[in-house]
Parts: C-alpha cells; sequence; structure tokens
C-alpha cells in the first residue's frame, strides 16, 4: 500500500518567518499599563537567565546530580556547596563581562572556560631542601594579570 504525501505551503507563512528570522516573538497576556514592553523583554531574559542557572547546575559546570549520601545533613551539605560554587561562578561571570564580551578576534576569545584554564596555569611551588622551605608562585602573564585585575585578586 502507498500514501501519497502532498505538502502545501502557504507563501503568506513563509515570508514572514524569513522577516522573523534571528529574532525571538513574546507573547503575553500582560497588560501595556501593567508592565512596558522594554520590562516584558528584560523579564523574559531573566527568566532565561534562572534557566541556564539550572542547567549549570545540574550539567558539567557544578555538577548536582544525584549523589547517593544517606544522611540527610550530607546531602543538604551537597547542595550547599554547588549553590554556593554557583553564586560565586555567578559574581565571577560578571567580573569579567568585560573581558568575556570583547569583540571577536581570531587568535584569541574569551569564554569563562578559557579564562578558568587560563589561571590554572598559575602554579605555587614548595621545594624543601635541607630543611629550607622555598615558596614560589609563577609569574602571571599578562592575560592572567588582565584576568586578576578584573577580579580584584592580587598574588
Amino acid at each position: 500500500r502507498h500514501h501519497k504525501v502532498v505538502w502545501s505551503f502557504n507563501c503568506d507563512a513563509i515570508q514572514r518567518a524569513k522577516r522573523l528570522a534571528g529574532y525571538y516573538v513574546i507573547v503575553s497576556n500582560v497588560k501595556p499599563e501593567v508592565m512596558s514592553c522594554e520590562e516584558l523583554v528584560r523579564s523574559y531574559k531573566s527568566l532565561m537567565q534562572v534557566e541556564q542557572a539550572f542547567k549549570n547546575l545540574k550539567t558539567v559546570k557544578l555538577e548536582i546530580r544525584p549523589i547517593y549520601h544517606r544522611l540527610d545533613k550530607r546531602i543538604k551539605a551537597h547542595v550547599f556547596l554547588c549553590m554556593l560554587a554557583y553564586y560565586v561562578w555567578w559574581h565571577m561571570q560578571k567580573l569579567l563581562a568585560p573581558l568575556i564580551n570583547e569583540p571577536y578576534r581570531k587568535d584569541r576569545h574569551w569564554s569563562f572556560d578559557q579564562v578558568v584554564k587560563t589561571l590554572k596555569q598559575i602554579t605555587k611551588n614548595r621545594v624543601v631542601m635541607n630543611g629550607v622551605e622555598v615558596v614560589k608562585i609563577t609569574d602571571p602573564s599578562n592575560e592572567q594579570n588582565k584576568i586578576l585585575s578584573l577580579l580584584g585578586v592580587a598574588i
């Protein structure tokens, strides 16, 4: 048995979709006298930030996932530490915005993960020889100094 599939397109719908390509449309039942268009968009974007935060908590960013602790206090401690890590991450994102939002360059485009990778290259070495201890921290590169400056951290 063969089925015949017929496709029909509404040309007006296609043209309307082309005009909206790259844009998003927000539909709301909130009256303009209650919330302006700008407030509505800001509210929608903040909802996206909350959704992104929960996504970060559940994925590799912070890895809050089912941890098989047997005691309630351990579960609470785990969730607290994950929320604390997210709080620190959120503040770092705000402080690093000038760097992360720089125009794209072929040689370097910063992301939060790249910032962390760059900072991980700073090391502290402790050497004890014949009872004498020497501690040496690597000298930060110009990029690392820029990141540390934005974060308000001195080495």
